[in-house]
Formats: C-alpha cells, sequence, structure tokens
C-alpha cells in the first residue's frame, strides 16, 4: 500500500513539473521586419513587448500584426517522407501576440515548422528549435500591399 501511495505521489509530482500532462505552450509575437523569418528569442527581447501604452521616447516600440494566422507544423520531407501536417494554431491578436496551446508535449519537441501568413502580411515559414519557457518565438514578417 505505501508503494502505491509513493508511486502515485511521483506521478503527480512529475506530470506538475514536467506539463506533460496539461500540453504545452509556444507563446509569440508577430511584428514587421526587413525579411520574413521566424526565430526563438529571449522573452526579454524588446521585440516581445508591449507596445500600447508604453511611453517610448526614443521610438523603439514596434508594432504588431493582428490577424496572421501562425500555425505549427511537424516538419516535413525527408524527415517524415510527406508534407508537413498541423499540429496547432493560432490567430495573432491585438499588438501582434499569439499563445499557441499544444494538447500533449509530446507532440512538439526538438525541430517544428512554423508558419505565418493572412492579415496582409507575404507568408513566412521556418524550421526552429521548440523554446523553452524562457524564450519566445518572434515572427518578422513584410506587409503585403496586394492583400489591402
Amino acid at each position: 500500500m505505501r508503494f502505491r501511495t509513493t508511486a502515485i505521489a511521483l506521478l503527480s509530482v512529475s506530470c506538475t513539473l514536467l506539463s506533460a500532462c496539461g500540453g504545452q505552450r509556444i507563446k509569440g509575437r508577430v511584428i514587421e521586419g526587413g525579411i520574413g523569418r521566424a526565430m526563438v528569442v529571449s522573452a526579454t527581447d524588446t521585440r516581445t513587448i508591449a507596445t500600447t501604452g508604453v511611453d517610448d521616447p526614443a521610438g523603439d516600440a514596434q508594432t504588431g500584426f493582428e490577424g496572421v494566422r501562425v500555425r505549427l507544423l511537424r516538419p516535413s520531407g525527408r524527415t517524415t517522407g510527406g508534407p508537413a501536417a498541423e499540429i496547432a494554431s493560432a490567430v495573432s491578436g491585438p499588438d501582434g501576440f499569439f499563445d499557441i496551446s499544444v494538447g500533449n508535449k509530446d507532440q512538439i519537441s526538438g525541430r517544428f515548422e512554423i508558419e505565418a501568413s493572412g492579415g496582409g502580411v507575404f507568408q513566412v515559414r521556418n524550421t526552429i528549435f521548440v523554446p523553452r519557457n524562457d524564450q519566445r518565438v518572434l515572427v518578422l514578417v513584410r506587409p503585403n500591399p496586394a492583400a489591402e
């Protein structure tokens, strides 16, 4: 009986520490950049911080893009033998922020593809590593005048 209680307690602690029972979240921001690219950056990177209502005398604040669909995809080609498959997606909100919830942490590990499209921007697609909790995904996009 004591073993069973200890095993249940350890399983509960493992789920809490590893977040495997609650899934995984990928947070980030879509902003304008000179070239379309997605990358993993520190959560303290100034480009991932909200600009609404911020006093910005130096003019460093960057406006985010609202309405851009950000998709997490399994890598395509040689690794999987087929086309990329969507894992999860979200649409960027005000100031360009997005928060993608992945139901099962085992669904993404190592590298995955990220795609951003719509919302008046040219499509971006890159392969990146899964960000740690102290990191964010920053998606740089170029406006598409033809989409306006």
